[in-house]
């Protein structure tokens, strides 16, 4: 069995670039953003947003007093894990898989919603903690082990609920793309083994979840709740609606639009390609349907919570579009899909 594929070089060039990027936001040391601000004046944890390992682990190192602040090294830290978590991604879907640099690795960091996880002082561990979370179970050290896929992907979503829950839209999304990856061998079984063990792994995490915030007596606070059960239930889907419509917007401009449009042409080249491979109709059907599907994914946590907070933040899942079409890329041209992410 092979480990994992990340050797000193390509660790330390990953390192590099996460001090490079995140350098502008270590000289602002004086500058608090949103919850740090509050977290700085009255020193609590995160017991309001029900994130119980962030909370655990945040008092072991204050010594179960007020929070303290452990910046530059908290930012430093989300920088590389957010680098080396990219570099995963394009290894489990093999993007760039004959490069030692990926370069592709980098956009998960990059994204353009990633800088304000990252300026958050006391919360950017957790949420890259998070996202590693998400990605982790899908190295194929643990996929070609049926038991040990089925306890780690079931540790891993307990983890996300317990730390920044807005990263289970990645954890769907990488399911998505090992199942396509088994509809591209033609194996429609394990694709749909892989579904079936995500969709009980997020049912099983969440119950756990469920379970151990009301034996901890943790208060309600709505962001675990679905709009569905709420007698208002359409006018908080469009006031939801509309704030991610408007949240997209500011990205979506006419100038980013142009320059995505390169993207937009080889994912519908592959588009193409793929229809014209020799595989069954309705694995091309899936595949597409799937990769369709990663778009509407990423902000639908925010859509369907009936207490949410639409903002940047919480779209920490947005290079997965890019993702997306850079493997879909991949399967005809290795070398486009480096241009694609320079």
């Amino acid at each position: 069995m092979k480990q994992f594929e990340i050797n000193r070089s390509t660790l330390f060039f990953l390192g590099i670039f996460a001090f490079i990027y995140i350098f502008p936001l270590l000289l602002l040391s004086n500058v608090y953003y949103a919850d740090d601000v509050t977290r700085a004046i009255n020193g609590n944890y995160w017991d309001h947003e029900n994130r119980l390992m962030s909370n655990v682990i945040m008092k072991i190192l204050s010594f179960d007093v007020r929070i303290k602040d452990f910046f530059p090294y908290t930012i430093i830290f989300s920088g590389i894990v957010f680098s080396i978590s990219g570099y995963l991604v394009s290894q489990i879907l093999k993007i760039e898989k004959n490069n030692t640099f990926k370069i592709s690795a980098l956009l998960l960091l990059t994204s353009p919603f990633m800088i304000e996880n990252l300026a958050f002082r006391y919360d950017s561990p957790f949420m890259a903690i998070s996202v590693m979370s998400a990605i982790i179970p899908f190295y194929r050290n643990f996929v070609e082990n049926k038991l040990r896929f089925v306890i780690v992907t079931l540790i891993a979503v307990l983890v996300i609920f317990l730390t920044y829950q807005a990263s289970i839209s990645i954890f769907i999304i990488m399911t998505l793309f090992v199942a396509i990856n088994h509809l591209y061998k033609d194996d429609i079984k394990k694709a749909f083994f892989i579904i079936l063990i995500g969709i009980m792994a997020s049912i099983g995490g969440f119950v756990i979840y469920k379970f151990l915030l009301f034996i901890t007596n943790s208060p309600s606070v709505g962001r675990d709740k679905f709009v569905f059960f709420n007698d208002d239930v359409f006018t908080i889907l469009k006031h939801n609606t509309q704030a991610v419509y408007d949240l997209i917007c500011l990205v979506f401009n006419y100038h980013y639009l142009i320059g995505f449009c390169f993207t937009i042409l080889a994912f519908l080249y592959g588009i193409y390609k793929l229809l014209k491979k020799q595989l069954k109709a309705s694995n091309k059907v899936l595949i597409i349907l799937f990769l369709l599907l990663i778009p509407i994914l990423i902000p639908l946590p925010l859509i369907v919570l009936e207490n949410t907070y639409v903002n940047p933040r919480v779209m920490i899942g947005f290079s997965f579009i890019i993702y997306a079409m850079l493997f879909l890329v991949s399967k005809y041209s290795q070398k486009l899909t480096t241009y694609i992410s320079l």
